[in-house]
């Protein structure tokens, strides 16, 4: 079917390559393959403009198609030329309007967050984190913004954001600990958490870890999750008050860390 359709569109090329001049009358129905053709043969008429651009433009635009009917190539490309350098304005202007815009939600977000809504499940614990990510990736993109609004609000969402971290990765990993001694209680595992009021440690008791090759798969399962939340210290026991047990130490990023 590809082929098919990429020998089609070649024939069209080669169909319609007398017919396309700058006196040529316009197509509105076939106009997107008109102008890749143009941007192929003569890309200097569009004085550099990315053709997928002017097709977007023309996408929102119906009135703008519609003044085509009567015009020649030459009056379309210069029409064209005119009007995007209005056109792009207004797009970036809109793309700063709704920077800003989503910037001040997630400030207000950041400042009022309420992460008692995502506990006691992983799924949950997961989509907190999945939202701290968002926030970073909006700040480090407010850093490449040379609006000093936007700037401005990327730094008041980093600090708020990193105050809702440090609240919240303790809270998460109590959280998580709970909801895996609920999930591998039927295991005979029994889960518990320490490290003061952080809880950085967790502490995996139960028979199977007697085998060196079981801490090591459930190691590695459990690597990524363990990472997002920022454990410290994992601790695996095969009978309780097990002196030489199993520990891992993880290098993973502080609760501050954004």
């Amino acid at each position: 079917m590809k082929q098919l359709f990429f020998l089609s569109f070649i024939l069209l090329l080669f169909s319609c390559k007398n017919e396309i001049t700058k006196e040529s009358s316009f197509n509105t129905e076939k106009y997107e393959t008109h102008f890749l053709i143009i941007n192929n043969k003569s890309p200097e008429l569009f004085n550099g403009l990315d053709y997928r651009d002017i097709s977007k433009m023309l996408d929102n635009d119906s009135d703008l198609k519609n003044n085509f009917k009567e015009k020649t190539y030459e009056e379309v490309v210069n029409y064209l030329v005119t009007n995007y350098k209005s056109w792009e304005k207004e797009q970036q202007a809109k793309e700063i309007e709704n920077f800003i815009a989503q910037l001040e939600r997630e400030v207000e977000s950041a400042k009022s967050f309420d992460g008692d809504k995502f506990r006691n499940d992983v799924t949950s614990i997961q989509l907190e984190i999945a939202i701290f990510k968002v926030w970073k990736e909006l700040y480090e993109k407010s850093t490449k913004n040379n609006e000093s609004d936007i700037k401005k609000l990327g730094e008041e969402l980093k600090k708020n954001a990193i105050q809702t971290q440090k609240k919240e990765f303790p809270k998460l990993r109590k959280n998580y600990s709970e909801v895996a001694n609920k999930l591998l209680w039927e295991n005979d595992i029994d889960v518990k958490i320490s490290g003061g009021n952080k809880y950085t440690t967790l502490i995996f008791t139960g028979g199977v870890f007697a085998s060196n090759k079981n801490i090591k798969d459930m190691q590695t399962e459990l690597s990524e999750i363990l990472t997002e939340l920022r454990f410290k210290r994992t601790i695996y026991k095969w009978y309780k008050g097990q002196e030489d047990y199993t520990y891992y130490d993880l290098k993973t990023k502080k609760d501050e860390d954004f």
